[in-house]
């Protein structure tokens, strides 16, 4: 089974992509509600995909945590935004993440994302 850590601050998102992710077959092993404690997360829960937040809220928003994860770790970022303006995609572009999700995003195409992460991946969908 696939572990997901979900780096969210919106408390009905986290629980939406909870219970998607839990119906395409993952496991959702942690969340959290910002990016101060990223790495040491990542190291307790060893998660095999992080759905991060770039709004999220605290000292780092999603990118710079996932310049962090990335520096330490070979953990394939996906990222969720509402942000689609031209400098924050590129920003996360940069950061060659796995995914990029756009919010608002509805059950059925959020389904079909998830189930494109994991054939990216090569994990059983």
């Amino acid at each position: 089974m696939k572990k997901i850590l979900i780096v969210e601050d919106d408390f009905i998102i986290k629980i939406f992509f909870t219970q998607i992710i839990h119906n395409c077959g993952g496991n959702v092993v942690g969340t959290l509600s910002n990016c101060d404690n990223i790495l040491s997360t990542i190291n307790e829960l060893n998660p095999d995909i992080v759905f991060m937040d770039i709004a999220i809220e605290g000292r780092l928003d999603g990118i710079e945590a996932t310049k962090l994860i990335n520096a330490n770790t070979k953990i394939p970022v996906v990222f969720v935004t509402g942000n689609s303006d031209k400098k924050t995609i590129e920003r996360a572009k940069a950061t060659n993440p796995l995914h990029i999700i756009m919010k608002p995003i509805d059950e059925q195409n959020l389904e079909n994302q998830i189930k494109l992460i994991y054939n990216k991946l090569n994990f059983d969908v």
